[in-house]
This record gives structure tokens, C-alpha cells and sequence, in this order.
């Protein structure tokens, strides 16, 4: 990704990095000249963000406590001091089981991707890095997918997507084989990807394979 960044960004991008724990993705696209949202669910790593970013003189990264996904409204994020790779939403956001009334959990706004981004105002990547959540952010997406551009970068977490209701056939369902095109990162650079692999159960996204990156660019 770090290599993928370096190749890509270009001076005045504008970049959202969903899940972006503690900012380094975010830092290292704002060094590179691009404007970065760096949305994060989780309140405690928020001036953590801020504090990276202001350590290393980078003041157009802008932190945003919330969660993306498919809905606007609330949502309860367990309080907890998280780690890479902790599955911060819950019961895939289900306030009924986390009420706000529950003195273990804060509580977050939930917006979509279309809601941020008017039509004069595009980001040129979305990464996407949410432990299984990635589906939701995409169906809220839809416009912003629909206008073709935007790249999406998605860490695919096959053995935990089941948990939000959604499939491999969901997360490609939006990207049409005549608009987008599918790679996977790798160590040495990008690599096409079939739909057929990609929906494959003994594919490299399926359940037994975890954090898969793979790029979603428009045709």
C-alpha cells in the first residue's frame, strides 16, 4: 500500500481513509501531497491522528470520529483501548444489544460516503479498512461509485463479513465488469483479478484468507 501510495498521489488528491487506526496511512498520503479524511470509529484513537499528524507538520489530515456505512444516525462503539486488526463495531452496529444507555460503550455519528462528498467535491481514493464492515460502506456509496471517480482500495475480510450480513457477491455486486476493473495488492505491485477468483470460495478473499487489499478502479 505504502509502495501503491507513492506511485499514485498526486499533489491536492483529496483521499478518505476509512479505518484509519492511528493515522499512518493518513500521514503517509498527506506527505504526499493529498488532503485526507482519516475516519476512525473509535474516540481514543481520534488525538491519536491528531497527534501523528501534528508531530509531522501535516495539517491537511483531518480526523473524523464516525462510522461509514450504509445509514446516518447513531451507533455504539465499545469504550476499549484497540489494537490493529480489533473489530471495534459491534453486533454489526445493533443498538438494540449496545442501548446508549450502556456505560461500557460511546456513542458515534454513522453517515454515509455519499452524504460527504457532493457532486463538485470527489474523492480520488477511498480506502477502505473496517474488519468486515467493508459492504456497508459501499452500499452507502452508491453515488459516489456510480459517478466512476474514485478509486476504492479495500481490505476484504472474508472470514468476517458473514457477521454484517454481507457476501464476497455483495461487496462486488456494485462495481459493474464493464466500468471497473479488479486488482489485488501485493507485495510486488498490483495484480489483476478475475470476478470468477475473487468470488471463488478457495479464492485468495475467501474466509480462510484475511485482509485481502484489493483495488476497485473505474474503466
Amino acid at each position: 500500500l505504502v509502495n501503491y501510495l507513492k506511485r499514485t498521489v498526486r499533489h491536492g488528491d483529496l483521499i478518505v481513509d476509512i479505518g484509519a487506526h492511528a493515522g499512518y496511512v493518513s500521514c503517509l498520503a498527506a506527505a504526499l501531497g493529498a488532503t485526507v479524511i482519516a475516519a476512525e470509529l473509535q474516540p481514543t484513537l481520534i488525538p491519536i491522528i491528531q497527534l501523528n499528524a501534528a508531530l509531522n507538520d501535516l495539517w491537511t489530515v483531518h480526523a473524523l470520529c464516525a462510522a461509514l456505512g450504509d445509514q446516518s444516525g447513531l451507533v455504539s462503539t465499545m469504550r476499549a483501548n484497540p489494537s490493529p486488526g480489533f473489530q471495534a463495531s459491534v453486533a454489526a452496529w445493533d443498538r438494540a444489544d449496545f442501548p446508549l444507555t450502556s456505560v461500557n460503550h460511546d456513542c458515534v455519528p454513522r453517515m454515509t460516503l455519499d452524504s460527504l462528498f457532493p457532486a463538485e467535491q470527489r474523492p480520488s481514493l477511498v480506502k477502505v479498512d473496517v474488519e468486515g464492515a467493508e459492504g456497508l460502506v459501499l452500499k452507502g456509496a452508491s453515488d459516489l461509485i456510480e459517478a466512476r471517480q474514485t478509486r476504492f482500495m479495500v481490505e476484504v475480510h472474508g472470514h468476517l463479513i458473514n457477521g454484517f450480513d454481507t457476501t464476497l457477491a455483495d461487496l462486488l455486486e456494485p462495481f459493474p465488469e464493464d466500468r471497473w476493473s479488479l486488482s489485488m495488492l501485493t507485495a510486488d505491485g498490483l495484480e489483476s483479478l478475475s470476478r470468477e477468483l475473487f468470488l471463488d470460495p478457495a479464492g485468495p478473499t475467501s474466509a480462510h484468507r484475511h485482509n485481502v487489499p484489493v483495488l476497485f478502479a473505474p474503466i
